[in-house]
C-alpha cells in the first residue's frame, strides 16, 4: 500500500489534476465507449472544460508532495450559486465529431434521470493515476470522504461503468439503486446510507 495524504486541493493546484484525470479515464469503459479507444485529447479537453465548472469539494491524494489520485464530493441538489454557467459540450471544445458530443449528451440525461431526488453528496470524479491503481490510494480517498458523509449524517450516491469499480464501491457501503447497459457498457447508480460515528 503506498503511503499517501489526503487533504482538500488548493485551487492553484487545479490544473495538476487534469491530466490526472485524463490519464486516468482515457482507458475508463464508458471513456472508450464515448471518445474511441486511446483518445487522449478529447479526455483531456473535457475534463479542463469540467473543472471549470465543477461544483464539487475537491480532494486530493498525494505521496512525497506529488499529487497521484482526485476524488469530488458535492451535495446535491446544488444550491443555485450567482452567475454559475452550465457545462457545454460541442464538438468545437472537444475536439470531438458531433456523435461523441450526443453520447455525452446521452449519457448525462440518463445520469439526471436516475440520481435520487433527495439530498446527497454526489462522488465523483473518482481517479488514481494508473501506475498507483491497485495500491490502496482510492481506497484511502474514498475512506476520507465516506467519513465526511458520514460527519454530516447523509447519503452518498455515485455512478459507475464497470465491474471493478462495481466491486471497490460496494466495499465502502455502496448498493446498487438502478443497472442499466449504456453504449455496451453496464453502468451502475449506486447509493450509500450515512453510518454512525
Amino acid at each position: 500500500m503506498v503511503k499517501i495524504v489526503v487533504s482538500p486541493l488548493q485551487k492553484t493546484r487545479i490544473p495538476e489534476i487534469g491530466d490526472i484525470l485524463t490519464r486516468a479515464y482515457t482507458h475508463n469503459p464508458a471513456h472508450v465507449a464515448i471518445f474511441g479507444k486511446d483518445n487522449f485529447i478529447s479526455n483531456d479537453l473535457y475534463f479542463t472544460l469540467l473543472l471549470k465548472h465543477i461544483q464539487s469539494d475537491l480532494f486530493v491524494a498525494e505521496s512525497a508532495s506529488n499529487i497521484v489520485g482526485v476524488i469530488g464530493i458535492g451535495i446535491h441538489p446544488r444550491p443555485a450559486s450567482p452567475g454559475s454557467q452550465p457545462l457545454q459540450l460541442s464538438a468545437d471544445s472537444l475536439s470531438a465529431p458531433v456523435p461523441v458530443i450526443t453520447r455525452l449528451q446521452e449519457r448525462q440525461s440518463i445520469w439526471d434521470k436516475f440520481e435520487i431526488k433527495e439530498r446527497h453528496y454526489h462522488f465523483g470524479p473518482v481517479a488514481v493515476l494508473p501506475e498507483y491503481q491497485h495500491q490502496g490510494v482510492g481506497g484511502q480517498m474514498m475512506e476520507y470522504c465516506c467519513n465526511i458523509v458520514d460527519r454530516e449524517g447523509e447519503i452518498g450516491y455515485l455512478e459507475t461503468e464497470s465491474l471493478e469499480n462495481h466491486a471497490f464501491y460496494t466495499k465502502f457501503g455502496f448498493k446498487v439503486i438502478h443497472e442499466m447497459t449504456l453504449f455496451g457498457i453496464p453502468s451502475f447508480f449506486m447509493q450509500r446510507l450515512p453510518r454512525r460515528i
